[in-house]
């Protein structure tokens, strides 16, 4: 499975009806086709701005593990930070991999592989190479006047870090030997 926007609301209101029966939702699509091997959360996992705080926001209870709760999504989950994650503390949403028996997020960017076996008995391997556009581009975010603002600054933004993971992209594709590759 793979859900992007979907982190609630603010710290006044960490879940929204559309959240919660997505939940429900993903929970009765894996009763029937079978318990994923993974889901992928594709960024804005918190909003409106992030965590607030540190790892021990009640938010990763309220907003990821009491919606995301059915006995069929028992599964690791792959997270990496949206623009809105960037409002807050994503090296807490980093150290809750090191409480959660399921959220994984080591870093900012990372790629991660998982070996499936196929009704027929097959077996193929998918790989994932998460980014973080934050930094290779800077914060997005909509005006109140309206307009989309690309690139705005942010402290993650640098030259640097931009090169660095551009570069550890460039290596990482290239020695992929996955059946399916997913960016």
């Amino acid at each position: 499975f793979s859900i992007g926007d979907w982190g609630g609301h603010d710290d006044n209101a960490p879940t929204t009806a559309s959240e919660v029966a997505n939940g429900h939702g993903m929970q009765v699509a894996a009763e029937v086709l079978g318990r994923p091997e993974f889901v992928m959360l594709v960024g804005d996992n918190f909003y409106t701005h992030g965590i607030d705080g540190d790892v021990h926001s009640t938010r990763f209870q309220d907003t990821f593990e009491n919606v995301f709760n059915g006995d069929a999504l028992q599964c690791p989950f792959y997270a990496v930070a949206g623009n809105h994650d960037h409002f807050g503390n994503v090296t807490a949403q980093m150290a809750y991999s090191q409480i959660s028996t399921r959220w994984r997020f080591p870093k900012l960017w990372y790629t991660f592989s998982e070996t499936t076996q196929a009704r027929d008995g097959a077996t193929f391997t998918t790989q994932v190479v998460y980014i973080d556009t934050v930094v290779l581009a800077g914060l997005s975010y909509v005006a109140e006047d309206g307009r989309v603002v690309a690139g705005a600054p942010h402290p993650l933004h640098n030259a640097r870090l931009r090169a660095e993971q551009l570069a550890w992209l460039e290596a990482t594709l290239a020695a992929s030997t996955a059946d399916y590759l997913w960016v």
